[in-house]
């Protein structure tokens, strides 16, 4: 890689250091400036959505805990108005009471002056003898005169003090006088048909007793209505029995008393209820609910008042609705009866006024904005409901929807008897929409005596999470429940992320996501993560604690929305450093073609010199530190030409070898030797021209001066092209800058002169030794020294030859 980057053309390396110095700045710059830009942005939207989420936060808290409030005001007015209903029954059946009982006393109060009235005692005494002297007969003669004589007085009384009718009654228990002269006048209540009726019970009594009362029961000559009597004996001023005076009453006398619904509710009544014969039944008429004297009554609260006791309690009617029930004894000579108090619950709760079509509860949950209200009494039966769905009169402990969030709800305040939540869960009365509770019971002395529970309605808590102001396009708020499921509706996937969906379809509705599962673990954090659609976003979640329910409170963005800025920033410093990249590759390529343009001159005319063109020059136009160096690349070439003359001229080759004894210089000397150009030579082996006996062996002079680095000298015969040439040849390495050896110069000389001189003396020597002194070398064959060589040669054997002439 970096050999190819090396191999660059100059232009080239230019224009891409000025593209690299120009735009790496630029682009660190923009990165640190875009990377900064996008901190401080997301940084901006996590404190703007951890905002939100404390803000959202806070108004769930409080929305719950003004739910909570609501619910304990709610409580205490209901608690309030079931007290001032118990009070308001209470005073009433008290002043029927006092009415009873006082209308009882005047009964016996009028009997008592009756019987021991002196009239009433001469009245069944003539009666009782007209009786007789008439044949036991009613209507005789002196019947009828004694009627005439009493009967104006006894119907005065009888019309003063509103009773049915007065008898008088005869120690043998005939009825001798009767003021409404019914079928029963003139019957025997110890032998005849009446000797079972309420009038011959009280005759039998009266023997034993100053007064004796009977309990209402049917009497054949009143076609069989309930009628009551009360009587009591007469006597003589002697104590001799003379009879009975008896009084009828009928019911209506009670009912009137019973059935005065002033201050009463329309569900509101009173009635009366006796034992007889260890059998409980109604005393009096029911008004408001079907019920005749007489009729069985086999209640508890009944049975509690008979026994002496007062109080008051809950019982559901044949309809299943709740009624508050109060009940207290009658003080009533020799009678059982009690007296009962009846209205629904439901009514006094949750009463309308005239004339307004919705009750107390019904306005309350629409004005504070809840789906339903409940009122559970104490086993469970919801007695009412504001929207009379089918939860209405169900039971939440033991009924169908016992498990449902409201029936588990129930069971849980009923154990704790204190404020209780219900979480989000199915319910079927909700069209098996998710539904959560609230609810509170009221306590009296110590136990449970209804609960109070409040429906949720989910368009509360959405009108809070889905407030959107402040929010982008793809923000949203949103609850999470613990089991990971939605607790108020998604704004953004309402498909399947609303509370209804993501029950109906889990897998599909669930937010298990990063955010979700740390807020139930309890974190509260920033950070950008996935969400339930698998999108990127900027989410900011805390737990929220409902009620002691672990939910999640997630405020989002998608980082698509939140980084449009960083993105459109970028496409716009995208475009300045394309824009710049044009700029810096047109700008430094005009620079690099300035600067490189002198140089591929430098660089062609180092071509041309290399190559051998001795004649070229290098033409520089400007006279910067390139046009000097231009200028100084002349000067060297000029005076590496005339060294290179210099070499070219000298008559013995000189020659330049690298280290692999490649040819990288052959002068003329050299190059007529070989008969080749330079251009034949160079970067070819030099043993392949010369052939010498010391090529490629240690011998080599060039060799040794590269080993050695020293100059070396050597002999030997060059055969370059079967010339046969003795030489003498030198060696000197060649240095680099760092002192390591790159190549060498050889120098050669041609020493055939030397050769021949040599065998020429050599002959003349061989000549002499054989006696031959004529012998003489040829100077003119030699030049320079040699010729002087020879000639001196000559000289010195002519020298012995003279003297040898002369002896001889």
């Amino acid at each position: 890689m970096i050999q190819r980057i090396k191999n660059l053309s100059l232009k080239t390396k230019l224009v891409v250091a000025f593209l690299i110095v120009g735009i790496l700045p630029l682009s660190v710059g923009e990165y640190l400036c875009l990377k900064n830009a996008e901190e401080a942005l997301k940084e901006q939207v996590f404190m703007q959505l951890s905002g939100v989420r404390e803000i959202k936060k806070a108004q769930i808290q409080k929305f719950f805990n003004e739910r909570k409030t609501n619910l304990n005001v709610l409580v205490q007015s209901i608690e309030t108005l079931k007290d001032d209903a118990y009070n308001r029954l209470e005073t009433i059946q008290k002043l029927k009471k006092n009415r009873l009982e006082s209308w009882f006393k005047t009964f016996q109060s009028t009997v008592h002056l009756l019987k021991d009235n002196p009239f009433s005692a001469l009245a069944v005494y003539k009666f009782h003898q007209a009786f007789l002297k008439d044949g036991k007969k009613i209507g005789g003669a002196n019947w009828i005169q004694v009627e005439k004589e009493f009967s104006a007085v006894f119907q005065d009384i009888k019309q003063d003090f509103n009773f049915y009718d007065i008898y008088l009654i005869n120690p043998s228990g005939d009825i001798v006088y009767s003021v409404e002269k019914k079928s029963d006048l003139g019957k025997n209540l110890i032998t005849g048909p009446l000797k079972n009726s309420g009038l011959a019970q009280v005759f039998q009594k009266v023997k034993t007793s100053e007064i004796a009362i009977s309990n209402f029961q049917p009497y054949e000559p009143s076609g069989n209505k309930y009628n009551a009597f009360i009587a009591g004996p007469i006597y003589d001023n002697n104590k001799n029995f003379l009879g009975v005076v008896g009084v009828q009453t009928p019911v209506k006398n009670i009912n009137e008393i019973t059935q005065d619904r002033s201050g009463m509710g329309k569900t509101g009544e009173s009635f009366l209820v006796a034992q007889v014969d260890g059998k409980i039944s109604l005393c009096s008429d029911r008004i408001v609910k079907k019920g005749q004297i007489g009729d069985f009554f086999p209640h508890d609260f009944a049975k509690k008042a008979l026994n002496g006791k007062t109080g008051w309690t809950y019982q559901k009617d044949d309809s299943g609705t709740l009624e508050m029930i109060l009940y207290e004894p009658l003080e009533m000579l020799h009678l059982n009866w009690a007296i009962i108090t009846v209205e629904s619950i439901e009514e006094n709760i949750a009463h309308k006024k005239e004339g307004q079509a919705k009750d107390y509860c019904q306005k309350f949950i629409e004005s504070y904005d809840y789906f339903d209200l409940f009122l559970i009494e104490p086993n469970g039966f919801v007695f009412y409901s504001a929207t009379k769905k089918a939860d209405y009169h169900t039971n939440m402990v033991h009924g169908k929807l016992a498990n449902s969030g409201l029936g588990k709800l129930t069971r849980k305040v009923l154990q704790s008897k204190k404020f209780g939540f219900g979480d989000f869960e199915p319910y079927a009365p909700n069209n098996g929409e998710p539904s959560a509770f609230i609810a509170q019971p009221i306590i009296h002395k110590g136990s449970v005596d209804m609960i109070v529970a409040l429906q949720f309605s989910l368009d509360a808590i959405n009108g809070i999470m889905q407030q959107r102001e402040g929010l982008g396009k793809t923000s949203e708020t949103y609850l999470v429940g613990p089991d990971k499921l939605m607790r108020s509706d998604s704004f953004l996937d309402p498909t399947h992320h609303s509370v209804k969906a993501s029950f109906e379809n889990q897998s599909k509705g669930k937010v298990d996501t990063e955010a979700s599962r740390a807020s139930l673990s309890g974190i509260s954090d920033h950070k950008i993560s996935v969400d339930y659609n698998g999108h990127p976003v900027l989410s900011a979640f805390c737990p929220l604690n409902v009620f002691g329910v672990n939910w999640v409170l997630i405020a989002e963005i998608d980082c698509v929305e939140a980084f449009a800025a960083v993105s459109l920033m970028k496409k716009i410093i995208s475009v300045i450093l394309l824009v710049s990249i044009v700029a810096i590759f047109l700008i430094s390529l005009f620079i690099a073609k300035g600067l490189s343009s002198p140089v591929q001159k430098i660089v062609h005319f180092i071509e041309k010199v290399r190559s051998g063109d001795k004649k070229t020059t290098l033409k520089m136009d400007s006279k910067d530190e390139i046009g000097e160096m231009g200028g100084a690349l002349n000067e060297m070439v000029a005076s590496q030409r005339s060294l290179l003359h210099n070499l070219d001229n000298l008559p013995t080759p000189v020659m330049e070898i690298d280290k692999d004894y490649n040819v990288k210089y052959l002068n003329n000397a050299g190059l007529n030797l070989l008969g080749l150009s330079l251009k034949d030579v160079v970067d070819r082996k030099c043993y392949s021209f010369f052939k010498t006996n010391h090529c490629q062996t240690n011998d080599c002079a060039c060799h040794r001066a590269m080993a050695t680095q020293q100059t070396c000298t050597g002999d030997t015969v060059a055969d370059p092209e079967g010339l046969n040439l003795p030489i003498r040849y030198t060696g000197f390495p060649i240095k680099d800058d760092k002192g390591d050896v790159t190549g060498a110069i050889e120098f050669v000389l041609n020493v055939s002169g030397e050769r021949d001189i040599n065998n020429a003396i050599v002959e003349i020597i061989k000549s002499i030794n054989n006696g031959d002194f004529s012998k003489r070398g040829d100077s003119e064959v030699f030049t320079g020294n040699y010729r002087e060589l020879v000639m001196n040669v000559n000289n010195i054997v002519e020298a012995f030859v003279t003297p040898l002439r002369l002896i001889q």
